[in-house]
């Protein structure tokens, strides 16, 4: 995976930084991508901390994708936290 990108594999590997990232953010918004369910997050200041894809097989969420890094969120231009 690029720089940047978080690959945990687990139920109890992924929840702790999950959990961990939930108590940092303000908002966040269910969006697609790449046509798979995710969400981005927002800190206080209306600034992406973070884009999640989750990938689902069976209704069942089986591995996802954590973006932090700040080159690839800022080239991404996603949209500031919404009102």
């Amino acid at each position: 995976h690029p720089q940047g990108v978080l690959t945990t594999v687990g139920a109890a590997e992924v929840a702790g930084p999950v959990l961990r990232g939930i108590r940092s953010m303000t908002s966040a918004l269910a969006v697609l991508v790449n046509g798979e369910p995710g969400f981005v997050a927002w800190g206080a200041k209306g600034k992406v901390l973070g884009l999640v894809a989750c990938t689902v097989v069976d209704g069942r969420i089986v591995e996802l994708l954590s973006v932090n890094d700040r080159k690839l969120l800022d080239a991404m231009n996603l949209p500031a936290r919404p009102e």
